[in-house]
Formats: structure tokens, C-alpha cells, sequence
């Protein structure tokens, strides 16, 4: 998977999904193997338009919390068979930017697009005037044709990142889980502790996560954690610890049977 961040233009012509993709949920991954459908018919590059984290601060007023690091998406996007991952720096300039503008310079003329797969509620553009319906209206004007992909529903419900970071904030990580379709998942270093739990008899690994994710309801969790390949079970704690009155956000995670 090529990775571009300097803003220069692709050559080949590509069918690109645009988002944020933050969670990289089911209504995700059936927009991005729509792109990939066409990209393989037509003998186009199958790629992604997405945004560097600032974007996610800015929706957010402000707020870093994400569901996904660019690690972990790219993980899946490689899974996903995604040949170009074009990421644009989300600053004052791209965020004012004219819809037709961006569609002329960003999609024309550095991805050289013939498809354009969005969600039925991608928004971009200076005050978000950009649509689907406009991206339909004015692309074949700039060479390239509008797929709109409608809303994913599981058990009756739409999915969403919204939603799913409501369910985890709720402390149902097992519905946020459903739609996601996959466990959700906090990636991070082990850093040294107080070394408390260890001496009650019940060793912590001290997690130090590599972006700020949305943190789960605090509470104790059944969860997995995986390390160089090999997976455990073990309960983690998310959240201040009242037994000790400790007034910092962590995340404690006791491993079964690791003695390490």
C-alpha cells in the first residue's frame, strides 16, 4: 500500500473512498469493498482519501478521542486489498476550501479520479455546503462518477461512529463490538506502574495508549490482550482507582497466567 502525504498527484487513475473512516466500522467496510468492486472491474487504483487527526479535533471542538490510530487503520486498509492511502493535512486552508474547489484540485487533479464512493452523509467543504448530491451533480464535470453507498443497519439500527462511541462511553461495549465487527481495541505501550497490584497478589501491565481513544465507561472489564502475537485473557480496569484515591485517567490491565 503506497501511503502519499506531501500532496503530490497520482498518475493512474483511481476509484477513491472519502472519510474520516474513525472506527473503521461495518457501514465502513461496505463502502470500501464497493470501491474496491469498482476499482478491480475498471483497472483502477483502489483508494482512500482520508484526513490526519486534526480533523477529528475540529468536528469535536477541540476533542483528540478516537475509536481507530492510523496504525490500526492501516492495518485494516491493507487487509482490505487498498492499493493508495492519500492523507491530507485537515488544516484552516482545506476546512475553508470550496466544494467545487476541492473537487477540481484534491480529487481531479491529485487523485485523478474516475469513481468517488461517500457515504450517504459525507459532508465537506467550507461550512460543509459539499454533499453527496453536489459531488453527483457536479462531478462528471471533473471527470468522475459519484457512488453514493446507503446506510448499513444492523439489528434495525443504522451504524455509525457516533453511535458506537455512545455505546462505549455507556459502558455496552459488547453492542459497540456488534457494530463494529470486531472487538474494539486499545493499542498502547506498557509503562511502569506504582507497583501496587502486584504486591496484593494480582500484577498490572500499565497501558500508555498510542493516540487518546474514547475510554470505555469506567469499570472493570473482561478483555484480551495480545503481545508479540500470542493472546491472553485478563481483566482490565479503565478508569481512576477509588481503592486508592488516584486522581489520573489509566487503564490496568491484570494478565492470566503471565508471569513475564
Amino acid at each position: 500500500m503506497r501511503i502519499i502525504e506531501d500532496g503530490k498527484r497520482t498518475e493512474r487513475g483511481t476509484a477513491v473512498a472519502l472519510g474520516n473512516f474513525d472506527g473503521i466500522h461495518l457501514g465502513h467496510i461496505e463502502l470500501l469493498k464497493a470501491c474496491r468492486s469498482a476499482a478491480k472491474s475498471k483497472g483502477l487504483e483502489f483508494a482512500i482519501l482520508t484526513f490526519d487527526k486534526r480533523l477529528t479535533e475540529l468536528k469535536q471542538g477541540g476533542s483528540r478521542s478516537c475509536l481507530t490510530s492510523r496504525t490500526q487503520k492501516e492495518k485494516v486498509f491493507k487487509e482490505l486489498g487498498v492499493e493508495l492511502l492519500y492523507i491530507l493535512d485537515f488544516d484552516e486552508k482545506l476546512k475553508g476550501m470550496e466544494p467545487e474547489h476541492f473537487m477540481e484540485k484534491i480529487l481531479k487533479e491529485k487523485l485523478n479520479a474516475s469513481e468517488v464512493f461517500v457515504g450517504f452523509n459525507f459532508r465537506f467543504g467550507k461550512n460543509a455546503r459539499g454533499n453527496p448530491e453536489l459531488l453527483t451533480e457536479k462531478g462528471e464535470s471533473y471527470g468522475f462518477r459519484t457512488n453514493i453507498v446507503a446506510p448499513v443497519r444492523k439489528d434495525g439500527e443504522v451504524i455509525s461512529s457516533s453511535a458506537i462511541k455512545d455505546y462505549i462511553k455507556s459502558g455496552n461495549i459488547e453492542k459497540a463490538n456488534t457494530l463494529l465487527g470486531r472487538p474494539y481495541e486499545i493499542r498502547g505501550k506498557v509503562v511502569r506502574g506504582k507497583g501496587r497490584g502486584k504486591v496484593m497478589g494480582f500484577a498490572t501491565a500499565n497501558l500508555k495508549p498510542e493516540v487518546e481513544y474514547l475510554p470505555p465507561k469506567y469499570g472493570v472489564y473482561k478483555t484480551e490482550t495480545k503481545r508479540r502475537g500470542e493472546t491472553y485473557s485478563s481483566l482490565t480496569n479503565v478508569g481512576r482507582n477509588p481503592t486508592f484515591g488516584d486522581i489520573s485517567f489509566s487503564i490496568e490491565t491484570h494478565i492470566l497466567g503471565f508471569e513475564e
